[in-house]
């Protein structure tokens, strides 16, 4: 459970910076200590490296720009759900 809710183990969540009740980076931190083996890739507009620094720091497996296209997209789906 987390609060309410039922949740079971993620295996890739794709996870945007800017968010209404919580940013990512915290969010990111929050799902990697919770569910460790889950792979989060952040999808964002914000390409300033130190978002990227922060989210490679609390865990992100991929930071990637929101433009990137559905190829690019899919590949790090399939590089970070293979344990690379």
């Amino acid at each position: 459970m987390y609060g309410s809710v039922k949740v079971s183990s993620p295996y890739v969540v794709l996870m945007d910076i800017s968010m209404p009740v919580m940013n990512g980076i915290d969010a990111t931190r929050i799902i990697a200590s919770k569910f460790p083996d889950a792979k989060v890739i952040v999808l964002t507009m914000h390409t300033d490296s130190s978002y990227s620094d922060q989210a490679h720091r609390v865990g992100a497996c991929l930071f990637l720009a929101k433009d990137c296209g559905k190829e690019k997209l899919f590949s790090a789906i399939k590089h970070c759900s293979s344990g690379k």
